[in-house]
């Protein structure tokens, strides 16, 4: 009887599931890939690393300056102005915030009155026609500040690891807001590797596709798509492989903490940074949406890591037109990042 009982409840529970999957069915959800509505697709710092000594910032006097450029996308804006707003504040971010550049509240407003817990960096207004907008501005933080930062960061910073910076960028239009964070990382001098440089923006040098790959994966005829007003024909429906190419996986020495008890800090040595891929588009969708240079765990060295990502075309004309815009967006382990703009053009 009670086994009877179990299995009526079961059977219950997997009719109420399907009935939640068949309404599940009936919604429409946009694919991360495809940007419909207002979004910021990348920030990007240059430079993105910045190294500091830690004894020199009592006698500078000049701040410490990199150049932020935002990539906001505002597909339905009708040329609208998009309002913006940025924060700092010396915070880490979780891994997966900082790797994949996903939206995240991590500096908090300044209060009338009490003592400032954010840098306000800068403010305005789009005044270009969009949908795509390039939003630049300068960072820069004064040397009391960034000591400051360091003084509070412990023991890290007395440790001589690396300080990031958090920027907080708000936008607005219409009733549509959006908060994405950026990292600058102000990083110490290494014992024994004073030379080494700081970390560079991952840059994509070309643009591969083709529609077609072999039994072990490798492109069939493949050709490069040029940016500028370059356009690849791509049928309703249809599909075709995007692989990112050029961009450089540095080496570099790091700080890390040990296991003992109590930790102690060594110099690890970083063969080939990870670099990461992500994909966007006005029409259609890309899977996977990620891709990066992280072998699997079942790996060949001979083999080759697919950074690729397989673009499907929509089955109708869209009512935004023929003219797709494609992004893909590079970002490393160390607060690097850029990003490339590619055309396709629906075929009937």
């Amino acid at each position: 009887m009670k086994r009877m009982k179990r299995m009526k409840r079961t059977a219950m529970t997997v009719a109420a599931l399907s009935a939640l999957a068949v309404g599940a069915g009936c919604a429409s959800f946009e694919d991360e890939t495809t940007v419909i509505d207002l979004r910021v697709l990348g920030l990007a710092a240059e430079p993105p690393e910045i190294y500091v000594d830690q004894s020199t910032l009592d006698s500078r006097t000049d701040p410490f300056t990199s150049d932020i450029t935002a990539l906001v996308v505002d597909p339905k804006g009708a040329g609208r102005p998009v309002s913006y707003s940025v924060l700092a504040c010396p915070r880490e971010i979780d891994a997966v915030t900082a790797a994949t550049g996903r939206n995240g509240v991590v500096c908090q407003p300044n209060v009338p009155g009490m003592p400032p817990s954010s840098l306000e960096v800068t403010s305005g207004e789009t005044t270009d026609p969009g949908p795509a907008h390039e939003i630049t501005f300068p960072f820069q933080v004064p040397p009391e500040l960034l000591k400051l930062a360091f003084s509070v960061d412990l023991p890290a910073g007395s440790q001589g690891f690396q300080l990031p910076i958090v920027l907080q960028m708000q936008i607005g239009a219409g009733t549509e807001s959006v908060t994405a964070t950026k990292r600058v990382i102000f990083s110490q001098p290494i014992p024994d590797h004073e030379g080494q440089t700081a970390n560079a923006n991952p840059m994509i040098a070309q643009v591969m596709t083709y529609t077609d790959r072999d039994a072990d994966a490798n492109p069939i005829d493949s050709k490069e798509l040029p940016g500028g007003n370059a356009r690849l024909m791509v049928n309703l429906g249809s599909t075709v492989w995007f692989e990112p190419d050029g961009a450089t996986a540095e080496d570099y020495f790091t700080r890390e903490l040990t296991r003992d008890n109590p930790p102690q800090v060594k110099t690890k040595e970083v063969a080939a940074e990870t670099l990461r891929y992500a994909f966007f588009t006005t029409a259609g969708s890309f899977a996977p949406p990620q891709t990066s240079t992280q072998p699997p765990l079942i790996f060949n060295p001979t083999d080759r890591i697919h950074v690729e990502s397989h673009y499907t075309a929509p089955k109708t004309m869209p009512d935004t037109g023929a003219e797709v815009t494609v992004w893909i967006l590079a970002r490393d382990e160390r607060g690097g990042a850029s990003w490339v703009q590619r055309g396709v053009t629906l075929v009937p």
